[in-house]
């Protein structure tokens, strides 16, 4: 039997619904080569994810492959950038040499059997372990030298294309190419539509290098004709921009959207009467410090975000059983094992949360005589919950709903945590002090006698009244 597909939460829908349950993505995922490059063992990959409770990864369809410099710090251990005869590409290998990464030339009518069956494979393993797999067909050619790697260039296939620049590949008139990428669109939602963990991502950053919008809407058009097709849909996600941005224009068929580098997560405030899943999936370019990919995915995800991927630089060809590398001083972004255990950390404490049921709200954390707006999470007289970091705060002051509450203090980098039973006597403005005026703590407050059970994904929710830790 067929499982339903990942949807939209039906009484949230700023939020998904996976296998009937209410769910938020998390996660610290590779650099999306899983699939198209051979080097990368992706068991084991799935398996560290699976270790770290982790429920989601982002990966690419290898349409868009890079150079080993493209990366700082990387080299081959980008899984973006796959030695020149590792690339599994979407399409076929003829027996005509000149590729310009090495090897023979592609044939833009054949897609790749060898592909299909490693892709089908990798979303299998990922749904064995309910691990979502958002999936990005396209990537904006960032540069003539990004295109000329690219299968779809005229000069790497057989296909009699007209020569392009890179700014003209997302385009209507794009020399002939168009029709070959809507065959492979169709084949890939063809290949997927059966899956219950998979969301399609149009295109990477379209908002660089010219993307046209009427391109965008072909493609989208082709995807909810194959929907029709098979009367089953997957969700369909669109990466609107880096930062933030008022979403607008929204095409039919487009579920979810996507941000890069969305912090401080303005985004969520921005688009909150659209009523749809706001998802922060790509970090990065920031140093290999692990404390702000740690407070970026806290802020976010408190602040009303459906998910969060930190790309993590450390999953890589040369890793260990965990598909782990260590990270050198320059690489372009963090991860590794402690972070991870960190990002479990915030995967346990939003578990802990009637999360599908909460709204952003505002509240007031206090030092001394200053004061300073934070974000939170709030189900009046259900549940609150916020993040602090960056100074040390006395208090803070929320608007709550009188009862009894558990009100639990977490160490985002141990997992330490402290709980308290106290009682709020009055519906209004309630302070909390903040034990030890630390500089970084998470903090919920979860009515004493909540259901008993509640779950995400495939893993239990437990009572917050009966745990006082977590585990690390």
């Amino acid at each position: 039997m067929i499982n339903p597909p990942l949807d939209l939460w039906p009484r949230n829908p700023r939020y998904l619904r996976f296998r009937g349950l209410p769910t938020f993505l998390l996660t610290s995922a590779e650099h999306y080569g899983a699939v198209f490059n051979l080097d990368v063992d992706y068991h084991a990959y799935l398996g560290e994810l699976t270790r770290c409770r982790f429920n989601y990864t982002r990966t690419a369809s290898g349409t868009f492959v890079e150079h080993e410099s493209t990366i700082e710090g990387s080299g081959w251990e980008n899984t973006q950038a796959p030695r020149p005869l590792r690339y599994l590409a979407p399409w076929a290998r003829t027996d005509i040499d000149g590729y310009h990464h090495g090897g023979t030339k592609f044939d833009l009518g054949e897609i790749s059997g060898a592909y299909l069956d490693r892709l089908i494979d990798f979303v299998y393993q990922a749904a064995l372990r309910g691990i979502i797999v958002e999936l990005t067909l396209f990537t904006a050619q960032y540069s003539p030298g990004h295109w000329l790697m690219s299968p779809m260039h005229p000069a790497n296939n057989i296909n009699d294309l007209a020569m392009i620049d890179h700014q003209s590949v997302y385009h209507l008139d794009n020399g002939g190419l168009l029709h070959h990428q809507l065959a492979f669109v169709r084949t890939i939602v063809d290949a997927l539509i059966n899956y219950d963990n998979v969301i399609i991502e149009l295109i990477n950053e379209p908002y660089f290098s010219g993307v046209e919008r009427a391109w965008i809407d072909t493609v989208l058009d082709a995807i909810e004709h194959r929907f029709n097709h098979h009367r089953r849909r997957l969700l369909v996600a669109w990466n609107y921009a880096n930062v933030d941005g008022r979403i607008t224009g929204m095409s039919p068929g487009i579920d979810l959207f996507t941000f890069h580098y969305a912090n401080p997560p303005s985004v969520i405030e921005q688009n909150f009467d659209l009523a749809i899943p706001v998802v922060y999936d790509e970090t990065g370019y920031d140093g290999v410090d692990d404390s702000q990919y740690r407070s970026h995915a806290w802020e976010f995800m408190l602040a009303g975000g459906a998910g969060f991927n930190h790309l993590d630089y450390s999953f890589a060809p040369s890793g260990d059983d965990t598909g782990t590398r260590t990270l050198p001083g320059n690489a372009s972004g963090g991860g590794g094992r402690r972070l991870r255990d960190q990002l479990t950390i915030l995967r346990d404490f939003l578990a802990d949360l009637p999360f599908a049921n909460t709204a952003p709200v505002t509240m007031t954390a206090r030092s001394g005589t200053d004061t300073r707006t934070i974000r939170g999470l709030a189900d009046p007289g259900k549940a609150y919950a916020f993040y602090l970091n960056g100074i040390a705060v006395d208090s803070v002051e929320l608007m709550a709903v009188a009862g009894d509450y558990v009100v639990r203090w977490v160490d985002p980098l141990t997992g330490y945590a402290t709980s308290s039973v106290q009682t709020i006597t009055a519906d209004g403005a309630v302070r909390l002090q903040v034990p030890a005026r630390r500089r970084e703590v998470a903090c919920s407050i979860l009515q004493l006698q909540p259901e008993t059970q509640r779950e995400v994904g495939d893993f239990d929710f437990v009572e917050a009244a009966k745990s006082t830790t977590f585990s690390s």
